[in-house]
């Protein structure tokens, strides 16, 4: 996920938070797009439906194949059936993360979890019935685990220039660069929207100030 100019435009927040509808439109103005996979009609149209409702873009897939075959870098969050019988969810799990596809997986199944789960490399986990609040709750804090993900990349990916120019260049050099205050600028705004995430996670997760 490209930002211009390697900055992103910080999104608006009511009361420090964003907003589900801001969340679903992402952090570069377009709809977070999420892809349903599911070999039962209902379900996909279901779960369409929620999360259309709540600004989501939507894809939907019948099969694990067909699933695998819309899994890519456009997707930010996947709602992925455990149980289908072309191929499990499970294996269609295993093979897009084998392929590096940027974006958070929630296994949804009326497949009851257990131990198996501490293997599964999954972001979540929704037994079925899923109702619509716990679907767009549950989208929402993915999104978010993958706005979280992209501000830390650039972010150390900021933090290795400034260290690579303060072992190469005299201080006085740096001083007198607009170039390296910008990107001080640029890290300092960085941290600063890692430091919201951070709290946006705590009070999604009912977190109170003070607690470990």
């Amino acid at each position: 996920m490209s930002r211009e100019n390697g900055r992103e435009t910080t999104q608006s927040r009511e009361n420090g938070r964003e907003t589900t509808q801001s969340r679903a439109n992402g952090s570069d103005d377009r709809p977070r797009t999420v892809l349903i996979v599911d070999d039962e009609a209902v379900v996909r149209e279901s779960y369409s439906l929620y999360l259309e409702s709540a600004g989501y873009a939507v894809r939907t897939a019948s099969s694990g194949e067909e699933g695998l075959a819309a899994a890519d870098d456009g997707v930010d969050v996947i709602l992925l059936d455990r149980r289908m019988p072309d191929r499990s969810g499970d294996e269609v799990l295993a093979e897009i993360r084998a392929r590096n596809v940027d974006c958070q997986i929630a296994l949804v199944t009326a497949v009851d979890p257990d131990f198996d789960i501490l293997e599964i490399d999954c972001d979540d986990y929704l037994v079925k019935p899923v109702d619509r609040e716990e679907l767009v709750d549950t989208v929402e804090r993915l999104a978010l685990l993958e706005e979280y993900d992209e501000v830390r990349r650039d972010l150390s990916s900021l933090r290795v220039k400034r260290n690579v120019l303060e072992v190469e260049k005299h201080p006085t050099e740096l001083a007198e660069s607009d170039e390296f205050q910008r990107l001080e600028d640029d890290i300092a705004a960085f941290e600063a929207e890692l430091e919201d995430l951070e709290s946006e996670f705590d009070d999604q997760l009912g977190y109170e100030d003070g607690e470990d």
